[in-house]
């Protein structure tokens, strides 16, 4: 991955959008400090992380695809049907899925067997199994800022491994990065936009969910 300069500026920009949405009480959205571990190198800015409860920290994010017909599938696989529902569905057992599209159950909890063997767990798109997430609001999906070193940034890529370091994350709640998914209270359109011009400017795309259920990265 290219390195992206996590400059004081930028930074700073960044958390003046996060600051304008936290002064109101009961928006969520904040900034901390939290135990980042998974494997590979992310880029400081512009990375989405998800909370493992099995590795008691923030991973790399690792976004559904599509399913797809006739391909195999290992465990931990992530897809969504074709006509988004709202949930997404995780291979819990390795197998080939079948010609057609199954009927995905849209139970939070509960399976779909394929002929194949591949069984997939149905859970609500985007929030992981992050029921125990430490963050204030249980949020288990966030976007990093830069890694702390002492009291400065680092501008380089971040290389994770099962080692949690200490990344500077905004977080908001459960929801996905989605538009119409914040939680503004009372907060000025004028301030929702210049949050989102904050955002995109570090690579951080945002979606209206009318249509789709998955947040876009870039």
């Amino acid at each position: 991955m290219p390195d992206i300069a996590t400059t004081r500026k930028q930074l700073s920009d960044l958390v003046k959008g996060v600051s304008m949405i936290g002064q109101d009480a009961g928006i969520n959205y904040n900034y901390a400090s939290v135990d980042v571990k998974g494997s590979g190198d992310i880029e400081n800015i512009g990375v989405p992380l998800i909370w493992s409860e099995d590795d008691s920290a923030f991973i790399e994010f690792t976004p559904n695809s599509d399913w797809a017909a006739t391909t195999a599938y290992s465990i931990g696989d992530i897809v969504k049907p074709a006509t988004q529902n709202g949930y997404e569905y995780v291979c819990i057992t390795a197998g080939t899925s079948d010609a057609s599209e199954p009927t995905f159950t849209t139970i939070p909890g509960t399976t779909t067997t394929e002929s194949g063997g591949v069984v997939w767990l149905c859970r609500e798109a985007y929030v992981g199994n992050g029921v125990d997430s430490p963050l204030p609001n249980k949020a288990n999906i966030c976007v990093t800022v830069g890694a702390k070193e002492g009291a400065g940034f680092n501008q380089a890529d971040t290389t994770l491994s099962s080692t949690a370091v200490k990344m500077t994350v905004i977080f908001r709640g459960e929801a996905a990065l989605a538009k119409d998914g914040f939680e503004w209270g009372s907060i000025a359109s004028d301030d929702q936009n210049e949050f989102y011009v904050q955002l995109e400017k570090q690579g951080i795309a945002l979606v209206d969910s009318g249509d789709t259920v998955d947040p876009i990265y870039v």
